[in-house]
């Protein structure tokens, strides 16, 4: 049996459904980030899985143990909010043991345990210090910091770098994935942003139309989007007749479409560098979409050239959503 298991969730405000039937199991040390489109209900899933609010109806599993009635109190899971949430008043030592005053833990073991993980966090200078004094990078961290020291049996982020500028979202993608493997913490993982997703999760699911679309390996769901929602919101490519893909990898770009089977034209919008190469932004106007591909060749701006493929068996065909 999976670590965790969560089947039938269902979740409605009077007629509107929001979460419907939904089945997925999670293992021990793994991390599922969970992304989908704004106002889908990720949020909602989370708070349920939590405790904080009731199902309409459905299971959460802890090994073999029903936990469904338990109060958010009761569950052995941690809920990390988009925000640090941390106590003004308290020092960052303060605020990074208070989990553990709740335990059977003696003083010096709770003040050794929190020196410790201060010192994982690299914040053991600062533990005189108070929030305020903190960078917004540096508060996310004392808050994970708090969040992992009372070892949760799964710890839930509801996306918490969103406040952050891009360049601290890299750094703590990088350092949240360290510290979840380090201590071989299970995690659900809220995000919208597909990079941070890709980086940080052993499996992602999409979640969208109250389901989840697809679930799977990261390089899964790029390379082979089960659907066409799928393909949209975590794969690149063009979709052709409202119901077929040709993924990115299988486009060719060329000035003479002699060796194209299948094409379009395309005119050269923009050049931007990625990893030290050139990606090109493409518009198609016979298809009314754009996208973005790294092209050896030389183009020009505003140049027309042919966007498709070599070969027929590269244009997928998905069934109705």
């Amino acid at each position: 049996m999976s670590y965790i298991t969560f089947t039938n969730l269902t979740k409605s405000y009077s007629e509107d459904v929001i979460i419907d039937h939904l089945s997925f199991s999670i293992e021990k040390g793994e991390t599922l980030c969970i992304v989908g489109p704004s106002g889908a209900g990720k949020s909602t899933l989370l708070r349920g899985i939590a405790g904080l609010e009731d199902f309409s109806s459905g299971n959460v599993f802890l090994e073999d143990k029903d936990i469904t009635r338990f109060s958010a109190k009761q569950r052995p899971f941690v809920l990390m909010f988009q925000q640090p949430l941390l106590f003004p008043h308290m020092t960052v030592f303060e605020n990074t043991i208070y989990g553990l005053k709740f335990t059977a833990l003696s003083k010096k073991e709770i003040a050794q345990k929190g020196k410790e993980f201060l010192e994982r966090i690299g914040l053991l200078s600062y533990r005189q210090a108070f929030p305020h004094e903190l960078s917004g990078g540096q508060q996310q961290r004392v808050s994970l910091a708090r969040a992992l020291i009372t070892q949760p049996q799964l710890l839930l982020l509801d996306e918490p770098f969103s406040h952050l500028d891009q360049t601290l979202r890299k750094e703590m993608r990088y350092w949240v994935k360290e510290m979840l493997r380090e201590h071989r913490t299970t995690a659900i993982f809220i995000t919208h942003d597909i990079d941070e997703a890709m980086e940080i999760g052993d499996r992602i699911a999409l979640f969208e139309n109250k389901k989840i679309q697809q679930m799977g390996k990261p390089e899964d769901l790029y390379e082979y989007p089960k659907n066409l929602l799928v393909a949209k919101f975590l794969s690149e490519g063009l979709i052709i007749e409202g119901t077929k893909f040709i993924h990115a990898n299988h486009l060719a770009v060329q000035g003479d479409p002699t060796n194209l089977i299948k094409y379009w034209k395309a005119f050269v919008q923009s050049v931007s560098f990625k990893f030290g190469k050139k990606v090109f932004f493409l518009d198609i106007p016979q298809l009314n979409q754009q996208i973005s591909l790294q092209i050896d060749d030389d183009l020009q701006l505003f140049e027309e050239i042919s966007i498709g493929v070599t070969d027929l068996s590269h244009i997928v065909t998905f069934g109705e959503e």
